[in-house]
């Protein structure tokens, strides 16, 4: 996917990220590696990982130019990208309809549009604070990227918010809407045939990536509605743990014990029932 090492495009000062060779793991790095720490990625790297998934697993070397042309419009040189099959088509058509499902049911349904598919990730993370040493609880990196129309992608757009300051402040409620708005005019302005029918608008305020908890009694301040009417429920506890500054996933609360989960799959698509936050998630 071209991680750990530049793209090679036509700009300066272009990074390799971070992606550490197995020998310097630790006990609980495949952990947090899998919830996006300990790598390194740029939003370029990341833009062009999404386009292979959307090229069917084909990956594109990156560049900023695509062709030069004279004043009479005749093309005098034009820009070959190199190509390379770095997974499986059906292997990128399944990526493809989980990130659908990101868009349709999770945390990415501010991302969704009018007239078009979307498919796409939440990215919601706490900044490493280079002084302390230490994650920094509430200074925020917060993304998403995606792309549109779903099944037959022609753009993949990447949004990244570095230290969103009011309001909820991850991936899905931050950058999300940015994405809806780039993709939209996007595709609108180029003519894309349209592949939805109908309202698609998406349903604000549930499944959060990061519910947001108030430093002086632990209340949730954004998140599922159920867990926010629990917590107004009762009395704040005088002893309750608090969050340590451990990497975290981006569905951080834990459901109570008496939750299940009903998940009914097919050979295409996987749904969530939507009463998600009142069932417990099955390993």
């Amino acid at each position: 996917m071209g991680f750990g090492r530049r793209t090679g495009i036509e700009l300066p000062a272009e990074t390799a990220g971070i992606v550490r060779n197995p020998d310097k793991w630790n006990g609980d790095s495949l952990a947090s590696m899998s919830i996006g720490y300990e790598i390194g990625v740029t939003p370029l790297q990341i833009a062009a990982a999404f386009a292979t998934i959307a090229n069917d697993g084909i990956r594109n070397q990156p560049h900023i130019i695509k062709e030069i042309r004279d004043s009479e419009g005749n093309i005098i040189s034009a820009t070959e990208p190199n190509q390379s099959q770095v997974v499986s088509r059906e292997t990128a058509e399944n990526l493809r309809l989980m990130l659908r499902q990101v868009v349709l049911s999770g945390t990415g349904k501010r991302a969704q549009l009018e007239g078009y598919s979307s498919a796409g990730k939440t990215g919601t993370a706490w900044k490493f604070d280079a002084k302390t040493k230490r994650v920094e609880r509430s200074k925020y990196m917060s993304s998403f990227v995606g792309f549109a129309p779903a099944n037959n992608p022609k753009y993949v757009v990447a949004v990244v918010m570095d230290e969103p300051k009011s309001g909820a402040r991850d991936g899905g409620s931050v950058a999300a809407p940015v994405f809806k708005d780039i993709a939209q005019r996007l595709l609108e302005s180029t003519n894309v045939p349209r592949d939805l029918a109908g309202d698609n608008n998406a349903v604000a305020g549930e499944n959060d990536d990061i519910p947001e908890v108030n430093a002086n009694d632990n209340t949730v301040i954004n998140g599922p509605p159920e867990i926010k009417e629990k917590n107004a429920a009762k009395p704040a506890e005088p002893n309750v743990k608090k969050r340590t500054n451990a990497p975290v996933n981006e569905q951080n609360e834990k459901p109570s014990p008496d939750k299940k989960v009903a998940v009914t799959t097919t050979a295409k698509t996987a749904k969530t029932d939507p009463a998600i936050w009142k069932t417990k998630p099955k390993t």
